[in-house]
């Protein structure tokens, strides 16, 4: 009896680490806008791959509601799955570049615009000047996940910094009330409607400042809303009212006069954050000391 012979296809692996970012940045975020810019890709790709995704599934992985995508039951075990299988691939990623044992390679730095503006962009030329070690600068008020190496080494203000990482305070964020000397002279900065103030809006990171613009009466004079303290600090400089600013970032600039002494209230501590798996890599590490010495000799 004769038997044709059988080819087997070899197995291929449907689901990619690119399919399961997506689904994992979704799940984060809530919405495919936000996935899709945290992956470097526009809203129309993240949709056709979302939907090649579930099409090879045979699954759907997100209800899309108004507002944001929400999980199915399908969705939350692709989720879960794609969230360890990255902490997995972080934690092998950061054993082995915390073996390193020369200062060169590159180092990722996350920090705030207005501390790359006024403290961070002086320093870090300095630090530039070791040839071997190259810099990627990530400037967001998200606070970067360094767990997932989205950064190796972060510098924030923080009233309490995350506890599993390795963390060194090196100095204090003040700040105080600042306009322009125009402004200043022909306004009481708390004179109720007659003041005009630059102030936070709904999507503003830190919530103590809303609070204190609260606990001063001073919501109802704030006539220009912004999301950053880089924007008030540009609107401000420009002439629209008062506001509250760093002073680190406030004080060099002649346009601006300080009408305040420090706000205790909004004063932070500053911190150089890393993942403890990098706590002997030297390139972080020589960065880390560099800017932790230059901070403390009084930059701020």
């Amino acid at each position: 009896m004769l038997f044709g012979s059988i080819r087997l296809a070899p197995m291929q692996t449907k689901t990619s680490s690119d399919d399961l970012a997506l689904i994992r940045l979704i799940a984060h975020t809530g919405t495919l806008a936000g996935a899709a810019r945290r992956l470097g890709i526009n809203h129309a790709t993240a949709f056709r791959r979302l939907s090649k995704i579930e099409s090879r599934l045979g699954a759907r992985l997100f209800e899309r509601g108004r507002d944001r995508y929400i999980l199915t039951p399908a969705g939350e075990l692709a989720a879960d799955h794609a969230r360890r299988i990255a902490d997995e691939l972080s934690e092998f990623e950061n054993k082995v570049a915390g073996i390193d044992l020369a200062p060169s390679g590159t180092v990722r730095l996350a920090t705030t615009d207005t501390l790359l503006a006024g403290v961070v962009g002086p320093v870090l030329t300095d630090f530039r000047r070791a040839p071997l070690i190259d810099l990627e600068v990530i400037t967001s008020n998200v606070v970067a996940d360094l767990s997932r190496r989205e950064a190796e080494l972060a510098l924030r203000p923080s009233r309490s910094p995350p506890e599993f990482l390795l963390g060194r305070r090196v100095g204090k964020i003040e700040l105080a009330i600042y306009a322009t000397s125009e402004v200043a002279n022909n306004n009481d900065p708390f004179a109720g409607r007659g003041a005009s103030w630059i102030g936070p809006d709904e999507s503003f990171g830190e919530q103590n400042f809303s609070a204190w613009f609260a606990a001063n009466g001073l919501e109802q004079a704030v006539r220009t809303r912004t999301n950053t303290l880089m924007g008030m600090f540009a609107l401000t400089v420009n002439g629209h009212g008062f506001s509250v600013l760093p002073t680190y970032l406030a004080e060099p600039v002649p346009a601006l006069v300080r009408l305040s002494s420090p706000i205790q209230e909004l004063t932070t501590d500053l911190w150089l954050l890393r993942h403890p798996a990098l706590r002997h890599t030297v390139r972080i590490k020589a960065l880390s000391d560099f800017l932790a010495q230059r901070i403390t000799d009084g930059v701020l």
